[in-house]
Parts: structure tokens; sequence; C-alpha cells
């Protein structure tokens, strides 16, 4: 159930985060997108402010040249005219049209009621004097000559606001006739700020609700392809809590969901090996020990029972009982040992070591046993030293000594040798070689050979042998430990060669 509400959750996430980016993302685009929005309304407003004040100042134009220079103030008929040609002109286009003089005083207002006539703003007295500068007062065409941003307020009524951002002054034909009194017109752009950004918010929402919608939905859909597999994964952790070891993830893919669980599979394997390993070790353990307790127990039981009665008889169930307590110590050492080494809790001791007289000191360790069993044993190595840990390593070599010694017939040779190697990709190595001329392994043998508890000697006639089947385990062991590795070749009847190589240099912290 937890599991299960923290997909859940997993899965709101995702959707929340992909909702918040393409949100983010629109808003971004919308802010973006105004600036030349923006810049287009502005164009647009003042197109059609030149073109209101052009057409309002060419029909005055037209009027004063066919009635001649009558006064707006004092001719009715010219008043009327000029007021429905300003009034049409603000219907048509939206903008408010002012006619002045040339102090800047407004003549004629669009608005209804007319709030600027008489009206005197300086912002419009200051405008007629640059458009004055610019242009001059001469008979021409209508020509817009600015656009100005006016302050108006102060003029307003509540009744009668003053609407507009921006002015375009235009200047009558007419002026600068002889005898006619400039005149100006002035065209108000609406109030509306954005018109053209205003004509696109509509689409422009619906379609960021069509995109949000999308996005939620697509976020669903691959927050479910990610959370899916992850599901599947807590569900077998679930089963492999209760012991089932051989559940396995099917395969997702090659994306990073995949190879998670690729690589919970390979852990599943490593786990399960881990644990099958474990089983079979206190199997092993328990039938290793079996066999020293029974003599234990019976050779005990008889001498408390008084059946061993004669003293030769009672040194020898005594020598017994010493003899098998002391297999079992060294039992129970080499596992512990190899316990130790497995989890990386036994510390190492890095030292200068000559190569040579470490192989020199194997041979004289081991050479009455070689004298017992009539085998040559020598040593030949280079003058190479390394920083390694001298007393595994010794330990490593006198196990594979051991080992070549026990499997070697009578009249035959063992060798160490160490020899001075470069490798392309791991640099300067030393290698150290135990080699025998026995009876060899067959290549099913190779394949187990550093198993623990394996013996390939049991394939073999013969009493059994007293070794557990552990020295090659701990070997192998200590030579990953020590950052090299080991390998092994042999042929039945023809000997076998174990290799080590080691680093010349471990580190201390390794």
């Amino acid at each position: 159930m937890n599991g299960g509400k923290m997909f859940r959750g997993l899965r709101a996430k995702l959707v929340v985060s992909h909702f918040i980016v393409i949100l983010t993302a629109l808003v971004l685009t919308a802010a973006i997108a105004s600036v030349p929005i923006r810049r287009v309304q502005e164009a647009r407003m003042r197109a059609n402010l030149t073109a209101s004040s052009e057409a309002v100042a060419r029909q005055l134009t037209l009027a004063r040249a066919a009635n001649g220079d009558a006064a707006l103030t004092t001719d009715t008929t010219q008043r009327d005219f000029a007021q429905r040609l300003v009034t049409a002109e603000q219907q048509r286009s939206g903008n408010r049209i002012l006619v002045l003089d040339q102090a800047g005083s407004v003549l004629l207002d669009s608005a209804p009621g007319a709030a600027l006539v008489g009206q005197t703003p300086p912002e419009f007295g200051r405008a007629i004097s640059r458009v004055d500068a610019q242009v001059g007062i001469r008979p021409a065409p209508a020509r817009v000559v600015g656009r100005l941003a006016l302050s108006l307020e102060t003029y307003a009524t509540p009744a009668d606001p003053i609407e507009g951002r921006g002015t375009v002054i235009a200047a009558s034909a007419a002026n600068g006739v002889p005898g006619q009194t400039p005149l100006y017109v002035a065209a108000l752009a609406p109030q509306r700020s954005t018109p053209l950004l205003d004509e696109f918010v509509r689409p422009l929402a619906v379609a960021s609700m069509i995109a949000l919608g999308i996005s939620v939905l697509v976020a669903l859909f691959i927050a479910r392809a990610i959370a899916a597999p992850l599901r599947r994964v807590t569900n077998t952790v679930s089963r492999i809590a209760a012991h089932d070891l051989d559940t396995r993830i099917s395969s997702e893919g090659s994306d990073e969901v995949g190879a998670l669980v690729h690589a919970f599979n390979n852990m599943l394997d490593r786990l399960a090996g881990t644990y099958r390993s474990q089983r079979d070790l206190l199997a092993n353990i328990a039938h290793e020990l079996r066999t020293p307790l029974t003599s234990i127990q019976g050779y005990a039981q008889g001498l408390r029972d008084g059946v061993i009665a004669d003293e030769a008889g009672q040194v020898e169930a005594l020598d017994v009982i010493s003899d098998e307590a002391r297999r079992m110590a060294t039992l129970v050492e080499q596992i512990l040992q190899l316990a130790r080494l497995e989890s990386g809790q036994l510390p190492l001791t890095i030292t200068a070591v000559e190569a040579s007289d470490l192989l020199v000191s194997v041979a004289r360790e081991f050479r009455p046993v070689a004298l017992e069993r009539d085998v040559e044993l020598t040593a030949t190595a280079s003058e190479v030293t390394l920083r390694t840990d001298h007393e595994l390593l010794r330990q490593a070599l006198g196990n594979l000594t051991s080992n070549a010694l026990r499997h070697t017939a009578p009249g035959g040779h063992v060798g160490l040798q160490a020899t001075a190697v470069t490798d392309a990709g791991r640099g300067p190595l030393v290698r150290l070689a135990v080699t025998d001329d026995g009876a060899g392994m067959a290549p099913e043998d190779l394949q187990r050979i550093f198993e623990r508890f394996y013996r390939a000697s049991e394939r073999e006639a013969g009493p059994p042998s007293k070794n557990y089947g552990l020295g090659l385990a701990i070997v192998q062991e200590i030579v990953n430990r020590l950052s090299g590795t080991i390998s092994v070749e042999s042929r039945v009847n023809a000997g076998t060669t174990f290799t080590i190589e080691l680093p010349l240099r471990l580190d201390d912290s390794a």
C-alpha cells in the first residue's frame, strides 16, 4: 500500500512539474510576444490617427477654399459643417478629433458635450509651435507632422473624461493663405492601450488552455510509463522479502528505466548466488565437521565407558581426538579468514617485498615436505621489488605450493617463478607462478577449482583427502584483496600452473 501511494505521488509530481514547465513556457512566450505586438499596435495607432487627422484637415481645407476664411467661432454654417465632420470621423475611426487655432485653443471637439471647446491646454500650444517650426505655415496638402503624448486629465470632467494616450497633429492645407486664420487638427487615440493585443487575448487563451490540456495528458502518459516499471520493481522486492529469489523483472528497453531494471536483475542474480553460496557453505561446514565430531565422540565414549581399557588403546584414542580437534580448529580458522577476506575487514600491512627473498622463504618452508614426497622444489626470481602485504602473499604462495606438492608424484618437480612484466592497461606488474608436473586437472575441475569446499581429488580413487577445499578459495580472495588476478592452466597427466599478477605498488588505502 505504501509503495502504491509513493508511486501515485511520483506520478502526481511528474504531472505537476510538466504542467508548470508548459505554463511557464506559455507565460514567457506571451510576455515575449507582447513586445512586437505592442510595436505593431503603436504603428497601427499612428496610421489610424494619421488617417483621421489628414481626412479632417483635407475636408476643412476644401471647405475653407470654397467659403473663404469664415471664422468657426462666428460663422454658424461653417461651424456646423466642421462639427459634423469631426463627429463623423470619431464615429468612423473611434478617435477623438479636435480643431485648434494657432494659440492651441480648442475650437471644435468631436466628443459628446465638447468639454474642451474654449480650453487652451498648454500641451497643444507647444505641439503647434513644433509643427510650425517643422513645416512652416504655407498652403499645402494636409500633412501629419508629429505625435504627442498628452496629459489632459486636468481638463476632463467626470461625465466627459478625456481619453487617449497619443495625439497626431495635422495642419490645415489652408494655413499660410494670406488673410486666413491657421487651423490645426488633433486626433487623440482611444483609451484602449493595446487593442491589437486585446484581439489576440482570447485566441491566445484558448490555445493556451488546449496546450495545457494536451500537456497534462502527455504528462500522465509519461508518468505512467516511468512509474509502471518502478512499481514492478517494488512488487518484485516484496516477493524477494518472502525469499522468492528466482523472480526477475521483464526487460524495459534501453533507456534509464531499462538500465535500472537491468542493474536490479543483476543484483538479484548476485544476491541469489550469495544466498545459495551461504546455504552450501553451511551444508559443507556441517558435512566437514560431522566426521571429526563422530570420531571424537566415539573415542571419548569408549574412554568413558571403559571399552578402551589398555594403555596403548587409550593413547591412540587421545591422539585421534587431538588430531580431529586440530583439524576442526584449522577448518574454523580458514572459514573465519575467508569471511574476513570476503568482507574486506582484514587490514593490510603494506611493505616493500623482494620477490626473490619471498620465493626462497616459501621454498625453504616446504622443502621438508618436498623431500618426504621425493619431489624437486625450486625457486627462481628476477630482481623485482613490490609493495604489498607480505604475510598475505606468502600465505597465498604457500597454499599453492602445498597444493602442488600434494598432487605431484614422487620424482616430479614443483617450481616457483617471479618476473616483472608490463600490461598495457594495468601498467607494471609482477607475475608469480607455481608450476608442477603432476596429475593435472580435467576441464570440469578447472571451472570450479576456486569454489569453497570443492576438491578435485574426490573424483579420484584412493583414501579421502584431509584437505577441506578452502585453500584455493582463500588464495583467490587474497589475490583480490591485493588488487591482483589469478589464473590456472592444467592438463590431465601434464601438470598445472597457477599464475598470480599483482601491481608493483599497492596503495595503502586498498
